[in-house]
């Protein structure tokens, strides 16, 4: 049987548009650059300041919009009509701020994510993967803070895209394409071989993975999903025989 097409990672796109809004001009080179990693089509368009980015967003349709939440020359209200502008735009949210409360006001505002600013490359990465496959990124601030933190903040937050992901764990296809290669003892470069994805890709995708199962390891992520017999489900363009 012919092996079937690598799917277009993080939320069917390859060429994502996406609006980077930061008044540091070496923060958006960073997101710019890790933008990339993951979509090395995507269209990126970098702006300083809210007004800026509210005539960037009346011009032309985005896919993900990365949005400081607080700039000099800035208002809060200003903030929200950037979120409002981004209608039909997965919104992540960045900011030096990591109180709790801080967090959840912003997820209230129908976001998709809140990534601390101090967050490594690796969190920046699965933040991107998660909100462009349709689901919350819910920093370490608030899970550390126990369930009933995180309960209170899921409230809050925009539901995740439907379509039978209950039964896969939360895992999104790709990412079940990624667990099974993960089964064989594959090593991330030979995933990325197999599925045609970008290395960078195939480490954000093991991570969420990792973080959606619960697993501290690899070895880990793939014995859960033994047990709860995810390798068994039927996912999109792969076989099970």
């Amino acid at each position: 049987m012919p092996d079937a097409p690598a799917l277009p990672p993080f939320g069917g796109l390859t060429e994502p548009r996406v609006l980077i809004v930061d008044d540091h001009s070496s923060v958006r080179m960073g997101l710019n650059s890790c933008v990339r990693e993951l979509w090395v089509r995507a269209s990126v368009t970098e702006c300083g300041s809210f007004q800026g980015a509210l005539e960037a967003l009346e011009r032309v349709p985005y896919d993900l919009v990365i949005l400081d939440l607080m700039m000099p020359n800035g208002s809060p209200e200003e903030m929200q009509r950037v979120v409002r502008g981004a209608a039909g735009a997965k919104v992540l949210v960045m900011s030096m701020v990591e109180d709790a409360e801080v967090i959840k006001r912003t997820l209230a505002l129908g976001v998709a994510g809140f990534l601390p600013k101090s967050a490594s490359l690796a969190a920046t990465r699965l933040a991107l993967a998660m909100v462009m496959d349709g689901e919350t990124y819910v920093p370490a601030q608030i899970l550390s803070g126990g369930r009933e933190a995180y309960e209170r903040t899921a409230r809050h937050a925009p539901s995740p895209v439907a379509g039978g992901r209950a039964d896969r764990a939360g895992l999104t296809a790709m990412q079940m394409r990624v667990l099974r290669e993960m089964n064989t003892g594959a090593s991330n470069q030979m995933i990325a071989n197999a599925l045609d994805l970008a290395l960078p890709t195939v480490k954000a995708h093991v991570a969420a993975v990792m973080q959606k199962l619960k697993a501290k390891n690899r070895t880990q992520a793939v014995l859960i999903a033994q047990e709860a017999g995810l390798l068994q489900l039927e996912v999109p363009g792969v076989s099970t025989q």
